[in-house]
């Protein structure tokens, strides 16, 4: 046992850890960092299914595939702009809209007069107010 102690201590780094630094700023990051984890994993799965290399997405997205790799690395707090550059470069989808509530704009007159008369829309409430005072 003494033996190992003797060669830790001979192999011990000069440089003081981080670990608790890195940790600490993981804590405080989490709420962005597993969005951005979950990006960089469903990219790269995308890549993989392509055929592409980090260095042809980084071509196709305009940036440096340097960027690309800390993307993928998960640790990239990304801009919607970035991650609309993967989305159309990849061909897919990252960001999904689960909820029920989702509505698209209204873009034709007759779905605009559909969601004026849903119950739920603060449209009808406003018109049923005025035409029951």
């Amino acid at each position: 046992m003494a033996k190992a102690i003797d060669v830790l201590k001979a192999n011990k780094s000069n440089m003081p850890s981080k670990w608790k630094e890195q940790a600490q700023w993981h804590v405080n990051n989490w709420d962005w960092l597993k969005h951005s984890t979950r990006i960089a994993l469903k990219a790269k799965k995308r890549l993989a299914e392509l055929g592409l290399t980090q260095k042809e997405l980084a071509e196709k997205m305009g940036c440096s595939q340097q960027y690309v790799s800390l993307i993928f690395q998960g640790k990239e707090n990304l801009t919607l702009e970035t991650i609309a550059k993967l989305e159309k470069v990849l061909n897919f989808d990252i960001i999904e809209y689960k909820s029920n509530n989702y509505k698209e704009p209204c873009v034709s007159e007759k779905r605009q007069s559909v969601y004026l008369n849903e119950p739920k829309s603060p449209a009808y409430k406003l018109r049923k107010k005025e035409a029951h005072p």
